[in-house]
């Protein structure tokens, strides 16, 4: 699947104008899912601190079964103690029956200023059995991290057994890394063998096998469901992923029903909202897809206008292996989404780690991380007040795993939230664009400005060419002359205007990706001149300046709405007058239309709200709703 052009939210005025306000609104635009049914070199330095070097090989001498590797490092917080689990490995069972297993950990009791390595847990016999293991979660048994063996891409995929009544199906080994009461020493762990029966014919989205070796977190959400990511393969050759939950009813672990697009794997979980879970994945066409599911994996609905597609992804350097941290926490009272993002400024597999900061609507950039130039995997651990990462850089003999404390980097996101908090305080005090019946009295109003959604807000923070975004996103570029106004910009000439991008040097994060399925943007604008002939007050361009929706203004002092040309003389615009235009775009059709309040209709909007009267204070805002 091709990534769609990406347009640019473009606002050009000549002659003297004065924009007053901006206002960009993401629509609640949510692509439907199909549900796919299914039964470093030498002188390598790191900012972080070293744990385990990891080999590019493990001997499997006197196995039986091939050994299963897991590379992804995982931090987790056991009762007080820090765990960094660099990798494991399992052997398969040999004659007396059980697995062998390594955990490659180790552990600190000071917050990560000394470690020791780890010397257990013990591998406990796996169940020969085909059926889901019984073992029932409990206080006793509470896992916190999943192995989930699986076959390459480049090794073929698992074949079909058939039970003693004769249904066909696959087979495969969970690993469950789980605590007991007290300390860190009551780790342990359980290799379960499952089966997933196939009772019809074969179909090309059958699933044949798990994809490759991954460990994953389990999430245990607010009705206690245990839940955790899976990557398969499917019959027809194609990839994609899901999730297990612990059936409280049946007593085992469940398969997920649907699934993601095909191509998605390396896929992390967390539950957002009650019952609501969040799945980021990385597909083939080159970014990072998010899903949003409601009923355990029954449904997934990619969430276009929120958090999809807004980072790249990290298949093209290192293929199926690579895992990133993605975490909820509550900061100051406030949750959010922290994740890490891989990312290659320069030559082919060079990476760094970029850490960023989302509430969902707006997307923060937090800063890179001091990992060097030569990360792989990584993950996120927040905990009483305290923000670490582990992560593994380096290639083959030479890669090891390194951990960082960064809770020195809480304030840059205390900042942030805190900004995010006044600018909407600030903003519920002012007038909507929308409200032509507001009382305008003692710099009060009946309707305020909507927050819940804002993405973005410019004002009169203009410096060097750029036009801030009050609520540190995207910035806007001005060209031409420009001088500040209250809280907004005055453009003056033929060629002056600002250019808010969708794309382009925000590459490879695209934090306004929302804008190609659904926006509003609304801007207050006061024209001070005649001009001579058509002039483009408003639009949205794609790449290669094409307009595909706007708003012009002419010297026969008519509004011509884009595409058209359709002029409108029945009301004209007046010279110094405060005008408030709302340009709204719901997926992809396109027609002129009246404004009818936050609607977000299967179409786009573009209306003239006539003068209030009173001329409003300037600010710039983006903001997403809910359809």
């Amino acid at each position: 699947e091709s990534e769609p052009q990406r347009p640019n939210m473009s606002r050009r005025v000549f002659y003297s104008a004065v924009l007053l306000l901006l206002v960009a609104m993401m629509c609640g635009a949510a692509g439907s899912v199909q549900a796919q049914g299914h039964g470093t070199g030498d002188g390598y330095t790191s900012g972080g601190k070293s744990l385990v070097q990891l080999q590019r090989g493990y001997p499997f001498a006197n196995t039986h079964v091939p050994g299963h590797i897991f590379r992804n490092p995982h931090l987790v917080n056991v009762s007080g103690t820090l765990v960094a689990i660099a990798g494991a490995q399992f052997n398969g069972p040999e004659e007396s029956g059980s697995t062998s297993m390594n955990l490659m950990a180790q552990i600190s009791n000071d917050g990560g200023v000394t470690w020791q390595t780890y010397t257990g847990p013990n591998g406990v016999p796996a169940s020969s059995s085909p059926q889901i293991s019984s073992l029932v979660p409990s206080e006793t048994f509470n896992p916190f991290l999943a192995f989930v063996e699986g076959c390459g891409l480049m090794n073929g995929v698992k074949p079909h057994y058939a039970d003693k009544r004769g249904r066909s199906g696959l087979e495969s080994v969970i690993h469950f890394l789980h605590t007991g009461p007290g300390k860190e020493g009551n780790l342990s762990m359980n290799s379960v063998s499952m089966g997933i029966f196939l009772f019809h014919a074969l179909q090309p989205s059958d699933i044949v096998g798990f994809l490759n070796d991954a460990s994953t977190p389990i999430t245990k959400m607010a009705d206690n469901t245990l839940v955790f990511p899976v990557q398969f393969l499917t019959l027809g050759g194609s990839t994609a992923s899901t999730i297990m939950y612990w059936d409280s009813d049946k007593q085992h672990w469940t398969l997920g029903k649907s699934a993601t697009h095909a191509g998605c794997t390396n896929p992390s979980i967390l539950e957002w909202e009650d019952k609501k879970l969040l799945m980021i994945t990385s597909c083939n066409y080159g970014r990072r897809r998010v899903y949003e599911s409601t009923d355990k994996g029954n449904t997934w609905t990619e969430a276009l206008g929120t958090l999809s597609r807004v980072w790249s992804n990290s298949l093209a350097g290192f293929g199926h292996h690579i895992q990133s941290g993605f975490i909820t926490a509550t900061i100051d009272g406030r949750k959010v989404i922290l994740l890490t993002q891989l990312e290659y400024p320069g030559r082919y597999g060079i990476a760094e780690i970029h850490l960023w900061l989302t509430d969902t609507n707006r997307i923060y950039h937090v800063g890179l991380l001091p990992t060097g130039d030569r990360a792989t995997s990584s993950s996120l651990l927040y905990v009483n007040d305290t923000l670490y990462c582990l992560y593994n850089a380096g290639f083959g003999s030479n890669s090891g795993t390194f951990f960082l404390d960064l809770t020195s980097w809480l304030r840059s996101i205390w900042h942030a939230l805190n900004t995010w908090a006044a600018k909407d305080d600030a903003l519920s005090k002012q007038c909507s664009s929308g409200a032509a019946d507001t009382a305008l009295s003692g710099g009060k109003c009946s309707v305020p400005i909507p927050t819940a959604g804002l993405v973005s807000h410019l004002a009169d923070n203009f410096r060097l060419g750029e036009w801030k975004d009050e609520y540190l996103g995207v910035n806007a570029v001005v060209r031409g002359a420009a001088k500040k106004a209250p809280n907004g910009l005055t453009f003056e000439g033929h060629d002056a205007g600002a250019e808010w991008p969708v794309a382009g040097k925000q590459w490879p994060t695209v934090p306004l990706h929302f804008a190609n399925y659904g926006f509003t943007l609304a801007a207050t604008v006061s024209i001070h001149e005649v001009p001579t002939g058509i002039t483009p007050l408003m639009g949205l361009k794609r790449i290669g300046n094409k307009t595909l929706l706007g708003l012009s203004y002419d010297n026969n002092m008519g509004w011509i709405v884009m595409p058209g040309p359709y002029p409108n003389y029945e009301t004209k615009w007046e010279p110094n007058q405060t005008y408030h235009v709302v340009l709204k775009k719901c997926m992809t059709v396109w027609a002129p239309c009246t404004l009818t309040g936050n609607i977000c209709r299967l179409w786009a909007c573009l209306a003239l709200l006539m003068n209030y009267g009173t001329r409003l204070r300037t600010s710039t805002l983006a903001r997403a709703m809910s359809s």
